[in-house]
């Protein structure tokens, strides 16, 4: 049905104010409303259609059907999930989903209930033996930029955004720079 549910309660309130009307009474008291110019119903079987749903669902909205398939979650698409996942355990939930033509829900599910643990990886910093020795020449740099400029540190922004990968790619995604010039 192609009318929004306000439209079909329009239906539905010329319907039951005039129950002895038929359908194509129905239909030509809907198209004289003012309410629908711009949505003219050409068929009493719409009409019909539309009186008939609310009356058996009491509804006007447009809902899913309920349970046509069996889940997912079966024996044989566990096994193929799980054996997939085995084979490959950097691959997406995503990608499984789409390899055994199930839902990405339905994946988490199965490998939760057998036991695999699904986690984000994470890049973690690692501290060196000359760490101690650059922090130290960035606090005595930090201190002379302070002695030269006294605005200097209002040009500072901290941020923990960015990631940096051994490969040398820099995710940038949140990393924002800013300049302010300060005259002096």
């Amino acid at each position: 049905m192609g009318l929004p549910p306000y439209l079909r309660l329009i239906v539905i309130k010329i319907s039951y104010r005039y129950p002895e009307d038929t359908y194509q009474q129905v239909m030509e008291r809907y198209n004289a409303h003012p309410s629908t110019i711009n949505h003219q119903i050409r068929s009493k079987g719409t009409i019909k259609n539309i009186i008939d749903k609310f009356e058996s669902s009491f509804t006007l909205l447009d809902l899913k059907p309920k349970n046509l398939q069996k889940p997912a979650t079966e024996e044989e698409m566990a096994a193929a999930v799980i054996a997939a996942a085995f084979l490959d355990p950097h691959t997406t939930t995503r990608k499984l989903g789409l390899d055994s033509g199930i839902s990405q829900m339905s994946v988490v599910k199965i490998l939760k209930q057998n036991n695999f643990h699904l986690y984000k990886m994470q890049i973690l910093h690692m501290l060196n033996d000359d760490d101690a020795d650059r922090r130290s020449d960035f606090c005595k740099w930090a201190r002379d930029m302070c002695h030269k400029n006294p605005e200097w540190t209002r040009c500072i922004i901290f941020g923990d955004e960015c990631s940096v990968h051994l490969n040398g790619e820099v995710n940038r995604q949140t990393f924002r720079v800013t300049e302010v010039v300060i005259s002096t």
